[in-house]
Formats: C-alpha cells, structure tokens, sequence
C-alpha cells in the first residue's frame, strides 16, 4: 500500500474488517501501519475504543495520559487502553520519529495484556520493542495488504505478537529497576480495573496466588502506600467524581462502589474528605451556581 500524507505525518495504514469466527475467537485486528512523523505532529487528546499498541523506531515522543507524562525513545512502545484520553506529540531530538502500530481487540486481547506491564495507569515499557516484535507486526501488515480471507492465521499471528510482547515484559521487569514487577502490577491493574466490587486485598492476593502478607510488604515498598489505602483512594475519587457529576443517589453510589449500606459509605468518605457525602455534594454545588450567577 502506497504513503499517504497529511499535515503532519506521512503514513500507511491498512485497515481489517474481522469476521464472525475472529469474534468467536476473542480477538480480532482492526488496523496495523507505519509513519514518519513532520515536526508538527501531534495527536489528541482522544479516547479509543479499541487497543492501540505503538512501537518507536526511532526519534522520540512525550506521551500524555491521565495525570501523568513521559518521554519515550527508539525502542520504547506504548498502548492506548480503551476509554481512556490519551495526548501524544513528537519531542524533538534532531532524528524522524517513525513508528509502527497495531490496533486490536476483544475479550482475549484484554485477558494477554495482563501479562504484561501495559495497564491503562501504565501504558508504555522502556526498551520493549525488539526484532521479533516487528517482524511479527510486518507479517500481520503484509496478511492484511494481502485480504486474504485467513481468520485463523491472522489471529494466530496477533497472539504471537502479543506473546513475544509478555516475553519482551518479563525480561523488561527483569533488567529495570524502575518499573514495577510484572506480577505487582498484575495486581495493581487488577485493583484499578475492580475496586468498584468490593473486593479486599485477601482477594487480590489469592488472585495473584501470592500470599497476603507478601502482596502488602511488596506493594507498599513499590507504591509508597499500602494496597488498602490504595484501594480506598480509588473508591473516594470515583465517589467525588460521581457525587459531582452524577444525580444518582448516596446509597446509589454507596452500593455501586461495593460498600454493604450508606453508613458503612458515607463514614469512609468522612474519614476521607473530613466531611459527610452529602454535605460535600451541597457545597460544591452552591459553589458551581454562584459561579454561574456571577457570570
């Protein structure tokens, strides 16, 4: 397939339209290409609803998510989880950005990338492309250039990426001491994605199969906090955000966030925010209408 160009980049992009048996699979590719970033590429802030996994050739890229930001060098990659805003632009270093990229999903796509250090609260791995990562993602490029009708090939290629991608993780975690090993972030991505359920940090342990003591004492060295604080984190900020933006009830969301009844919620937010959840509500919303009264 021909380059393309725009205003930015000049790029190739093969799109795939899955069939009902990649579906059944659990897993299906829906885009695979290349670029060579111009000096004024930048993309987003968007959201996807499909995985998005980037490898950087060469040249480098700051990549914006959630709160956070970091720069990401030849041999670096990133993915974009769904659902979730991300912001990218080239950083320039005096050498073209190029990358290659993949676009995938399904049920299996989400259970593989467990596996590996790609979570949405940590979307990219220093030095994780390697060789056969690329000439996996070349061979998936040329199937689908081709449109040959092989469901069966193309999925069996996609696991194959994404099992070198867990094996290019494990040897990641092994040689950096600055990102989390792959199994406590495992489990950390496991509290993110849960937290809303109830679930305790007994639960997460025998998710792992790791005893509880170990999972705590490991996490809190990494995190700086202990994986109950961490968990009552994420329950009171999606509490403020829902009490804020939501009209749903306090036992309504007292019950959605997993807590046994309204009192059992509204003392964690107390002891949280130093105020009860329905004063807190009140006041923000006071404060939004004379807001708006003043403008």
């Amino acid at each position: 397939m021909a380059w393309q160009e725009n205003g930015a980049e000049f790029y190739e992009m093969i799109p795939h339209i899955p069939s009902a048996l990649e579906r059944q699979i659990g897993i299906w590719v829906l885009t695979s290409g290349r670029n060579r970033a111009k000096s004024t590429y930048r993309v987003g802030p968007r959201h996807f609803t499909y995985y998005s996994l980037h490898l950087i050739l060469s040249g480098e890229l700051q990549l914006s998510f959630r709160e956070d930001k970091v720069v990401l060098k030849r041999g670096d990659l990133f993915c974009m989880h769904p659902d979730e805003t991300y912001e990218y632009e080239i950083n320039p270093s005096g050498t073209e950005l190029q990358m290659a990229w993949i676009a995938f999903h399904g049920p299996l796509a989400a259970a593989q990338l467990q596996h590996t250090q790609l979570s949405a609260v940590h979307p990219y791995m220093h030095n994780g492309v390697t060789r056969e990562l690329i000439a996996i993602l070349d061979t998936i490029r040329e199937l689908l250039a081709q449109q040959l009708d092989q469901p069966l090939l193309l999925a069996g290629r996609l696991m194959e990426f994404l099992h070198l991608l867990v094996v290019s993780s494990s040897s990641n975690d092994s040689s950096s001491s600055h990102s989390l090993p792959t199994w406590l972030e495992r489990g950390k991505s496991y509290m993110d994605v849960h937290f809303a359920e109830g679930i305790t940090v007994e639960q997460v342990s025998d998710w792992l199969g790791i005893s509880r003591s170990h999972f705590s004492k490991a996490f809190s060295k990494h995190m700086n906090t202990n994986p109950s604080n961490y968990l009552q984190r994420l329950r009171m900020r999606e509490a403020r955000r829902q009490l804020l933006e939501s009209t749903y009830s306090i036992t309504e969301i007292a019950l959605s966030l997993g807590y046994s009844d309204l009192f059992a919620f509204t003392r964690a937010f107390t002891l949280f925010y130093g105020t009860a959840p329905k004063h807190y509500r009140d006041k923000h919303c006071d404060l939004e209408l004379n807001d708006q009264v003043m403008l």
